[in-house]
């Protein structure tokens, strides 16, 4: 015959009173502690102070038994489905500290925290549910934009997790929310998010080098800076050292902050290669660094270089760029450069040039295009790229993370016949 159920950890079972005579009462229960033991908690009425009913001494137990539950609670980081939203969210940014070398990524996450808890902090995990989430995450995605949501959602994800993890919820809510909505943009380019053709290409890293429309004035809005001259767009971009990491995003599909993370030390003229080892970013309170890691575990690779990528790194070695950490595109004091400054120089001069709609990071998406289209297969794209996946059968039964020489030559092919 099977004995009675345990008691749940950090339960107590029913009060009983014994009447000790003259005024004094025994309150008993079990209580189930942290070890998983049942044991026998009593208390007796408080001295000096009659207890006719044997109350008083129950209220004494009880106390005690709070104070076990807060401790066993302590001791095991337990969650319950009293806890607030806020503890779990850092709890969850603690342990991603823990675990993450990026700088970048714990700041992103820390503000994404703060946008959660503004609007939900308060919330216990029991009123967690996949509607009052998903309200939530549309909130989020009409103020702040759809990637904060997204990110927002990974938060939550893993929050619950850990909810689960300590008995709190029994299935994550968040896998019954549904997807990110992003509003539709009508007014937007049509250009917007596509990949330059080669003829493109061509005339955009030829008309960065040698055209000679005027630069408009420098300034947002109504407030220009004017100057006693007028600069051409390839007099300016030389100037502030532009053309050659553009050069570089055209001949790679860098992301900017990999493409400024590069050091003369990853460079192999010899194979035509260059490692990417590393990245410049911004931390939050420290400023520029450079992380000796990248995006993700497959972003630190070895690309190989278009010809003209190798001429341009030739003629940019025989120069004088000074750089303490031997940096090849260092800012003009030979220190860090700043991807956000890139990316701005970059906006000046590409509408002058009709190239409005190209952002730095439409050349990854470029070598994506041109790799396709060449025949190259998507596991070719995604190594050159550093993207973490393809699918799961290119990830678990190919090789990855190789140097692809027949993508340097296609990019060679789409840009060197028509820049001569």
């Amino acid at each position: 015959m099977a004995g009675r159920p345990p008691l749940d950890i950090g339960a107590h079972g029913t009060i009983t009173r014994v009447d000790k005579g003259r005024g004094v009462w025994l309150a008993r229960c079990r209580y189930r502690a942290a070890d998983g033991r049942t044991r026998i908690v009593e208390r007796r009425s408080p001295s000096g102070r009659p207890d006719r009913y044997g109350a008083a001494a129950e209220a004494v137990l009880l106390a005690v038994i709070a104070e076990l539950q807060t401790t066993t609670g302590e001791a095991e980081g337990a969650t319950t489905g009293n806890t607030r939203l806020t503890e779990l969210t850092e709890r969850w940014l603690t342990d991603l500290k823990s675990r993450s070398e990026s700088v970048r990524t714990t700041d992103t996450y820390s503000s994404i925290i703060t946008k959660l808890d503004t609007r939900a902090g308060g919330l216990l995990v029991k009123e967690c549910t996949p509607r009052r989430l998903d309200r939530l995450l549309v909130e989020l995605a009409e103020v702040h934009g759809p990637t904060t949501a997204r990110q927002a959602k990974t938060v939550l994800s893993g929050v619950f997790t850990l909810a689960i993890r300590d008995g709190a919820v029994s299935r994550n809510p968040v896998k019954d929310v549904g997807p990110v909505r992003v509003p539709s943009k009508t007014a937007e380019s049509p250009d917007k998010g596509r990949a330059l053709m080669p003829e493109e290409l061509t005339a955009l890293l030829h008309g960065l080098g040698t055209s000679e429309l005027p630069l408009p004035p420098e300034g947002r809005g109504k407030k220009k800076v004017t100057t006693k001259t007028t600069r051409t767009v390839s007099q300016w971009a030389k100037d502030v050292d532009l053309i050659d990491p553009i050069t570089m995003l055209a001949g790679t599909g860098l992301r900017r902050s990999e493409m400024l993370g590069l050091r003369w030390a990853d460079y192999d003229a010899e194979a035509g290669t260059i490692a990417v080892t590393g990245r410049v970013v911004r931390g939050k309170g420290v400023g520029l660094i450079r992380e000796d890691v990248t995006k993700t575990t497959t972003s630190r690779r070895v690309v190989a270089l278009p010809l003209f990528a190798v001429e341009m790194l030739t003629r940019r070695a025989d120069g004088f760029h000074p750089s303490e950490d031997g940096l090849i595109f260092p800012s003009s004091a030979g220190t860090l450069r700043d991807p956000d400054n890139l990316n701005g120089q970059f906006a000046r001069v590409r509408g002058v040039l009709g190239f409005e709609w190209v952002a730095t990071h439409t050349f990854r998406r470029t070598v994506a295009t041109l790799a396709d289209e060449a025949g190259l297969s998507a596991r070719v794209g995604a190594d050159h790229l550093g993207h973490a996946r393809v699918s799961m059968t290119q990830d678990v039964y190919m090789a990855r993370g190789k140097t692809h020489s027949a993508l340097a030559d296609v990019l060679d092919i789409a840009v060197r016949p028509k820049a001569s």
